[in-house]
């Protein structure tokens, strides 16, 4: 999987009309950041972001995991809310997976049903 390099002044890394998966070395700065413009999704569970956290410090982590970040085509964060605060919370860059450029549609299908076979008929 491809890798990329967050830059702030250049915004479009997280719009596409086309499907594309890469990791990027994220620090607890550039998480705040990519938090502060989500414009919320739904209640963070605290116990969440606590066990995401401890995951990344016990070496446990593995960000190929899940749907990892995900923005729609607009560039709307629609997944990661928690890995984010987790990874503010850890103190330290840890590499995770981003998903861009996919419809609204495929995190409500792929992850909020809590279907893991759904979420691997859509990635693929």
């Amino acid at each position: 999987m491809e890798r990329k390099i967050y830059n702030r002044e250049d915004q479009t890394i997280f719009k596409s009309n086309e499907r594309e998966k890469f990791i990027m070395n994220v620090t607890p700065a550039i998480a705040s950041e990519i938090y502060a413009k989500s414009g919320g999704n739904r209640k963070e569970s605290t116990e969440h972001v606590k066990y995401l956290a401890s995951q990344m410090r016990e070496g446990k982590w593995d960000h190929d995991k899940g749907l990892g970040v995900g923005f729609n085509k607009e560039g709307k964060l629609k997944n990661g809310h928690h890995t984010l605060l987790a990874v503010i919370e850890y103190g330290q860059a840890i590499d995770l997976k981003f998903m861009i450029g996919y419809d609204d549609e495929f995190f409500k299908e792929g992850f909020d049903s809590g279907k893991q076979e759904a979420f691997e008929i859509l990635v693929k």
